[in-house]
């Protein structure tokens, strides 16, 4: 049985969230940009300013909400 961390569900459903609202201003693949560019922001906040690390997974997870939309 696979648990998912709290953190990385949220992520998933932050990168819903975000594609879903930019997917009814732009293209799917410039919502999708969107999305990629919110990710490595988060993510560089959390390692300049938190001082924690770069959690690739956590990029992986918002992105892959994107993709999932943007296939379907």
């Amino acid at each position: 049985m696979v648990v998912l961390q709290k953190d990385k569900l949220l992520h998933f459903f932050c990168g819903f969230f975000i594609y879903a609202i930019a997917n009814i201003f732009l293209a799917e693949i410039y919502a999708l940009l969107i999305v990629l560019i919110v990710a490595v922001c988060k993510e560089l906040y959390d390692k300049y300013i938190k001082k924690t690390f770069i959690d690739y997974l956590d990029i992986g997870f918002t992105i892959f909400s994107g993709v999932i939309l943007t296939i379907f």
